[in-house]
């Protein structure tokens, strides 16, 4: 009974690593809660098995384990289920290649031996596939956020992979084909669901590739407009001189200066930006300095790279810089108005680009600051903050191989991202 147990605790936890690591979620940092699921689906799966059809048994098994998970990963229920389904899957594959090759020891496939001897093979098989796939870095890009809308994508990926476990389970067990496996048929079995597995993740990255380019170009398309129109200010030189002479002839030096004034502030804003190669990040800025204003808080950028080689896409990189500043301009709004100002630099070295943004914090340094990267935490008590600005900013910057980290002095605090030269997103 306890060999049982623990031989169904090692599968379920193979079955969620694997199947996790094959859409691209690391676990490392939810062991013990995922010890915890995978005791509990041992015992769902010691409990149904005998009393239940093997297809139902295995449909319980998938959805029991797949909702467990959604609670422990906080993912959406999709890509809990499809983690389990794309895991069992591999652990059929693991247990047809390793009754194929310890077909001469009938001893471990024979139902007088232990279920943990009868295990190891396939579990020893299940490590090596996550060990591979981690070093290869190899995973299937899935939607894994709650509160996802609609995607028909993640649907058909879900009833496909149902199907695909569903015939491999009736093929090489309800059928009794196992035993009468060849090396040549466990072959062809195994580079099917390779060739099956490459091919939904052919589907899932090119759709990504698809959507990413058509938010660049909607970015470009929408904010380029808005620094084509500010740009044109430059055109109206000859006729603010004119004015300027007309003024000075007569006499009018105060309004004169004003006049001046009123100018240099409006072509400030687009002076600032004017660096930046890309029209849709310099409108990005632009922007959310003229929010800044609207709220009395000034906003000063220094801008030493025009990003012209920087390794995100434009849309990633508006993220960062968006989810940066918005979460400065949050923290300052309700400061003193000597605090309310937030100071943004754009610089590179010989090896990373850096972008630096700073503002003060309220109360001094952050008590929680080593939770401050974590998907939901916030520090402000406004209803519209979800606490999702810095994680998502996390997690774009490591995908390029960079690191964000925050500096806190006194009562300022300063986030800095770094991404290296020619970074590659993984």
């Amino acid at each position: 009974m306890l060999l049982s147990i623990f031989g169904g605790f090692l599968e379920t936890g193979v079955i969620i690593l694997v199947g996790y690591r094959l859409i691209g979620i690391s676990l490392k940092d939810k062991m013990i809660p995922i010890c915890i699921v995978s005791f509990y689906g041992s015992i769902i799966l010691l409990m149904v098995k005998e009393t239940l059809p093997s297809i139902t048994y295995l449909l319980v098994t998938i959805l029991a384990i797949g909702f467990l998970l959604t609670f422990v990963t906080n993912l959406n229920s999709f890509a809990s289920i499809i983690a389990v389904l794309l895991g069992c899957l591999l652990l059929l594959i693991s247990e047809v290649i390793g009754f194929t090759l310890f077909k001469d020891f009938p001893y471990i496939h024979s139902l007088s031996a232990l279920p943990l001897a009868r295990a190891i093979p396939h579990l020893v098989i299940m490590v090596i596939f996550y060990v591979i796939l981690r070093k290869a870095n190899y995973y299937i890009p899935i939607p894994v956020k709650k509160k996802q809308n609609k995607n028909d994508a993640i649907l058909s990926v879900l009833v496909f992979l149902f199907g695909l476990l569903f015939l491999f389970y009736i093929f090489v067990f309800e059928f009794k084909q196992l035993k009468f496996l060849s090396i040549t048929s466990a072959t062809v079995l195994v580079l099917i669901t390779i060739s099956l597995l490459y091919l939904i993740r052919y589907h899932m990255v090119k759709k990504i590739e698809d959507l990413a380019v058509s938010i660049d170009g909607q970015y470009e398309e929408d904010i380029s407009k808005h620094i084509t129109t500010m740009r044109s200010q430059r055109h109206d030189f000859i006729h603010h001189i004119l004015a300027l002479k007309q003024m000075l002839n007569s006499g009018k030096y105060n309004d004169s200066v004003d006049y001046i004034n009123s100018v240099l502030e409006e072509i400030s804003y687009v002076s600032d930006v004017l660096p930046i190669a890309s029209e849709a990040v310099g409108g990005l800025l632009l922007s959310y300095k003229e929010k800044g204003a609207k709220k009395g808080i000034n906003m000063y950028y220094y801008i030493a790279d025009d990003l012209s080689s920087f390794p995100c896409k434009i849309y990633e990189t508006n993220k960062i810089l968006g989810n940066l500043i918005l979460n400065a301009i949050e923290a300052v709004d309700q400061l003193e108005e000597e605090k309310r100002y937030i100071n943004m630099k754009i610089q590179r070295n010989d090896v990373h680009y850096i972008l630096e943004v700073s503002n003060f914090i309220e109360g001094g340094t952050f008590e929680n600051i080593g939770s401050i990267f974590e998907q939901g935490f916030t520090t402000k008590t406004n209803a519209c903050n979800t606490g999702q600005g810095l994680a998502i900013v996390e997690s774009l910057v490591m995908q390029y191989g960079g690191h964000i980290y925050p500096e806190v002095i006194d009562d300022m605090i300063t986030f800095i991202v770094k991404i290296p030269h020619g970074g590659q997103y993984v």
